[in-house]
């Protein structure tokens, strides 16, 4: 059963799944125009209920808990994020600091799923997890080919 963050925000169309991409979409409208035919010109207030984001969202929630998780084996976290970043050079008009918007949209959806679990020590650590995981798509992207 989903979780509905901010119900008294702009934001209350929101999934938890969907909440760093609804975020990412209201912070970074000109992103849309990059995803124009992956959303269809959905309106970013109607982006929630887009089947498409939700199916995007989860994939890319899915590769990060991936990413995550295989950060004891170096080899395929690096050939896995390589290989996404490779991948993104395929979308039209997709820069590799793109991959840099959703950095802050995804702390705050773990913190806000989180809630009270959510500690300044986990804090910590899902900062460098990130910056670590976008960097390494990032350089996927700019040298095009996995290592």
């Amino acid at each position: 059963m989903p979780v509905y963050l901010f119900p008294d925000s702009k934001l209350d169309f929101c999934k938890t799944d969907l909440f760093a991409f609804c975020r990412l979409f209201l912070q970074h409208e000109e992103l849309l125009a990059v995803f124009k035919k992956k959303f269809k010109d959905v309106p970013v207030d109607q982006l929630a209920k887009s089947p498409e984001l939700e199916n995007h969202a989860s994939q890319v929630m899915s590769t990060l808990d991936e990413a995550i998780h295989s950060l004891n084996n170096l080899n395929f976290f690096f050939e896995l994020l390589y290989t996404i970043g490779v991948t993104h050079r395929d979308i039209a008009g997709f820069r590799p600091e793109y991959f840099w918007r959703i950095e802050q949209p995804f702390l705050d959806a773990v913190k806000e799923t989180l809630g009270e679990r959510y500690t300044h020590n986990m804090e910590q650590i899902y900062q460098v997890t990130i910056k670590f995981i976008i960097d390494t798509l990032y350089k996927g992207y700019t040298k095009g080919a996995v290592k």
